[in-house]
């Protein structure tokens, strides 16, 4: 499963994204994906049975009757694509719901999560992305919140890694419009030890963006002291490195610490992949 980087900006919580993931699972799980293709398979003979009769009359009586019938043999096809895809969702919803909790995480995520697509669609002129293969109407919102509603709520404080790797998907690869901003790292600061963490983290992101690479050396650095093998701190103390030409530095760093964590993926591939 592979993550898509906006889901970083439309979580607020480490629950939030586990529950687009027990969303997903849940649809491997019921084997929607095989039962659309094999329910469209089944059915395409006689929906282009239906359309050919349609324009082989059409070409014997030339009015509206005939492409109307095509039309509507068409339009019942897709409607029903349209309703076995919402089936689905609220499958994937009801099962999702029990492996999130299952997992420990909060139950409420989910139709948190829902509702805050519900309201960008209902504001924004274009929908979110993810409902245009997701549709989301009324009544899956209410029976995701419902169901919820029936197990104990956890609260589940995010983890180091989800807060790092949202601050740093904000601040280095989000489009125009929707990057780090300080409110959020304003919030951040006065949050629990990990949240101001990934506030000065976030701050030594900015930093850097701006080529203020000393500034965001002295934010970084200490982070570093206090966790020396922090995956997502050695990697932009590298591109700060980097930014100054200071590579050598760099690759020693790395070497070092790869030499201590041998079976670390991400610091393995460092000297390697970026730096020779």
């Amino acid at each position: 499963m592979v993550l898509h980087s906006a889901l970083f900006r439309e979580t607020d919580n480490e629950s939030q994204l586990a529950s687009v993931l027990a969303h997903e699972i849940s649809h491997v799980t019921q084997r929607h994906l095989a039962r659309a293709m094999e329910d469209q398979q089944r059915n395409a003979p006689l929906t282009w049975v239906g359309a050919l009769g349609s324009i082989l009359l059409a070409m014997g009586q030339p009015n509206h009757g005939p492409w109307a019938a095509l039309s509507g043999t068409l339009a019942g096809t897709q409607q029903g694509i349209i309703s076995f895809t919402q089936a689905n969702e609220q499958e994937a919803d009801r099962i999702g719901i029990q492996v999130l909790q299952r997992a420990g995480f909060d139950p409420e995520a989910m139709p948190d999560f829902l509702q805050r697509l519900a309201d960008q669609s209902r504001y924004a002129s274009k929908p979110p992305e993810m409902l245009l293969t997701h549709p989301l109407p009324d009544s899956r919102l209410s029976d995701a919140r419902n169901r919820a509603n029936q197990m104990p709520r956890q609260l589940v404080q995010s983890s180091q890694d989800y807060l790092l790797a949202r601050v740093r998907t904000l601040g280095m690869y989000s489009s125009e419009g929707y990057g780090l901003s300080e409110d959020l790292l304003d919030t951040y600061s006065k949050g629990n030890i990990r949240e101001q963490i990934a506030a000065k983290y976030g701050r030594a992101i900015l930093f850097y963006e701006a080529k203020k690479y000393d500034e965001a050396r002295n934010l970084i650095q200490p982070l570093l002291a206090k966790d020396p093998k922090n995956v997502w701190m050695l990697d932009l103390l590298t591109d700060i490195d980097l930014g100054q030409n200071k590579a050598a530095q760099a690759i020693a760093r790395l070497e070092a610490v790869n030499a201590a964590q041998s079976n670390n993926p991400g610091v393995a591939a460092q000297p390697g992949e970026r730096l020779r």
